[in-house]
């Protein structure tokens, strides 16, 4: 999945799971131009050091937002 994405977004997990930081951790490594990777997450997360932006506000938050700027 991450292998073919040149944008990952998580929301509302901290990557506590191997399984989903290797995701993240895969998807930097790749080194793909113009790949990034950010968090919408309230709390540390596992891959905080390596994302390209992480935004410190809770999931549902942010999904509301992103409602509004996609539906109009």
């Amino acid at each position: 999945m991450a292998k073919n994405a040149s944008r990952v977004l998580v929301v509302g997990s901290s990557l506590a799971v191997w399984s989903a930081y290797r995701l993240i951790k895969a998807a930097k490594e790749q080194g793909r131009p113009g790949m990034k990777v950010a968090i919408v997450n309230v709390g540390p997360t596992r891959a905080d050091e390596i994302v390209d932006l992480k935004l410190e506000v809770r999931a549902g938050d942010a999904m509301d937002g992103l409602k509004h700027l996609l539906v109009q």
